[in-house]
């Protein structure tokens, strides 16, 4: 409990730095975060670590610098020199392709519309959702669950999730969030966050149930174990990437 607070506390400092530098800092530093969790999910879905993984992360870099409207071309061409790897390399199969260009879009896309959102989008001032909102969601789910929990939620997928402790998270979320945003954020509207703010809060716990479903399906407790007492960042980040990918859809419709 020691060491998971320890890294909360150290990883919430960094994670806020370069959030407060922002700009180039703080792509350089998505990039770092977004390269180790398509890692993770590589490792996870069985597979180890090749060369490709090293043409990958020059790819995923690549991504955060170009315009917006290249980046599914930068993905395209990704997919197709994995192929060529796959065609040419006898060791490459098409399911290590498969598997790395899943990585990219459910680890490695997320992090980089997070950095568009807070640099270049005309939704940036709710960025700060995409952490608020899913990381009370899991606190005061386990803590509602411990108190209250009866009734299982997805027990095939996370045995120890329950409804009570869901409803609880969802509430706590919503509440917390929409105090934090009217009293503590300037620019945003009240009557976005009504509607901004419980789909976030839905979406938290699916991302969070979901990443429980990949894990269980590998076989694996956690998706890595840089983050002492919490796993991999794809542990914390589960539920983020969801609610990020969410929040920068939201400037098309608001």
């Amino acid at each position: 409990m020691i060491t998971r607070a320890v890294t909360s506390i150290i990883a919430l400092i960094l994670l806020f730095t370069f959030l407060v530098i922002g700009g180039n800092a703080l792509v350089v530093f998505l990039i770092f975060v977004a390269t180790i969790a398509s890692f993770e999910i590589r490792y996870a879905l069985g597979l180890k670590f090749r060369f490709g993984d090293i043409l990958s992360s020059v790819f995923i870099t690549f991504m955060f610098f170009v315009p917006a409207d290249t980046v599914l071309s930068v993905l395209v061409l990704y997919a197709f020199t994995e192929l060529l790897l796959s065609m040419f390399i006898g060791k490459y199969s098409i399911k290590m392709v498969k598997i790395s260009v899943f990585s990219l879009l459910y680890a490695v896309i997320p992090f980089l519309l997070l950095s568009r959102l807070i640099n270049f989008s005309t939704f940036k001032n709710y960025y700060y959702l995409a952490f608020i909102i899913p990381w009370t969601t899991d606190t005061f789910a386990y803590f509602t669950g411990v108190a209250f929990g009866k009734r299982k939620l997805i027990p095939r997928v996370s045995p120890k999730k329950t409804i009570e402790g869901a409803i609880g998270g969802f509430l706590s979320s919503f509440v917390i969030a929409l105090l934090f945003s009217i009293f503590l954020v300037s620019g945003v509207s009240i009557p976005k966050l009504f509607v901004v703010i419980p789909i976030a809060c839905i979406l938290a716990q699916l991302g969070d149930l979901v990443a429980s479903y990949v894990k269980r399906e590998c076989g694996v407790k956690d998706f890595g174990s840089i983050l002492p007492g919490h796993g991999g960042i794809m542990d914390r980040f589960d539920s983020v990437i969801i609610v990020t990918s969410f929040l920068y859809l939201c400037q098309i419709f608001f």
